[in-house]
């Protein structure tokens, strides 16, 4: 089982056991790939399933998916911010604001918040790349800029230094499990059906 987000991480770690403990006596081996190696092992059949958010492998035929959920995006602020306090913001209120991504996302975090200014004409935020979101959310938290991050995958250890806003300018994620279709098998389709049963949102 590979993944390519950091932020789903920690669930996965938490299906493992459930899958371990309450289904089969058997525990997935888990790692993290980044979007380009997680095509790259999809479409050489290396790996039997993939999680990550949907548009990854949209333009893969061969690969099949179903939506595990889909949670809207949210921006992450530093509590100490003079932001935090709201409810709802859009992305003009942070104008001037610098934007934290996390590199081995592919540039897709990049591309995509650009892309949402452009059609709203704004200006583009300055880009500060991190090779983690850790470090990404260790430099939100002091009030260098701002980031965006999915509302169910903020890593709970971060809740009491930074917050989540909701912003309609950035839409939702879907997160799918993936597979080849070359290795479809019952057994495959069996461990999908528990994988789309487990509860993704749940804490």
């Amino acid at each position: 089982l590979i993944y390519s987000n950091d932020m789903f991480y920690d669930k996965i770690n938490r299906f493992n056991l459930y899958y371990n403990h309450k289904v089969c006596s058997q525990k997935f081996i888990i790692e993290r790939h980044n979007w380009h190696s997680l095509r790259s092992t999809l479409k050489r059949c290396v790996a039997d399933l993939a999680m990550g958010i949907s548009m990854i492998c949209a333009d893969m035929p061969e690969i099949k998916s179903r939506v595990l959920f889909e949670s809207p995006n949210t921006l992450v602020l530093s509590k100490k911010h003079p932001l935090s306090g709201q409810k709802n913001l859009l992305l003009k209120d942070l104008i001037g604001n610098k934007f934290f991504c996390n590199s081995s996302a592919g540039g897709k975090d990049v591309s995509d918040l650009q892309y949402r200014c452009s059609a709203l004409g704004l200006p583009k935020f300055e880009v500060v790349e991190r090779n983690s979101l850790e470090t990404v959310l260790v430099d939100v938290s002091m009030n260098n800029g701002f980031t965006v991050v999915t509302h169910s995958l903020l890593p709970p250890m971060f809740e009491d230094i930074v917050t989540a806003i909701n912003c309609p300018n950035l839409g939702s994620e879907k997160f799918v499990v993936f597979w080849n279709q070359k290795l479809e098998t019952e057994n495959l389709l069996n461990v999908v059906d528990e994988i789309l049963k487990y509860d993704w949102l749940g804490k």
